[in-house]
């Protein structure tokens, strides 16, 4: 019986789970593979990512327009209620 638990105790040693950068690679190839999936199977995904594909440059421009407006070295009306 203990012959039996120090192979079983060996084998488990053995199958350990990767670390560092390995495990992050596996972590993001499953990760991919999971995304892949939803987008093929899940209408409701794919509307989500062709939103976000439109939506998040506009906020980002929208966002970049807004703090160079603020930014002067005049400060507009709507902005002097920021600095204060």
């Amino acid at each position: 019986m203990a012959e039996r638990d120090d192979k079983l105790k060996t084998a488990v040693i053995a199958h350990t789970k990767p670390a560092g950068l390995r495990r992050l690679i596996l972590a993001s190839v499953n990760s991919l593979k999971g995304l892949r999936s939803a987008f093929v199977s899940e209408a409701a995904f794919r509307q989500e990512v062709a939103l976000a594909v439109v939506l998040v440059p506009v906020g980002l421009w929208l966002g970049r327009a807004a703090s160079r407006k603020c930014s002067s070295s005049d400060p507009c009306s709507s902005c002097s209620s920021w600095s204060s």
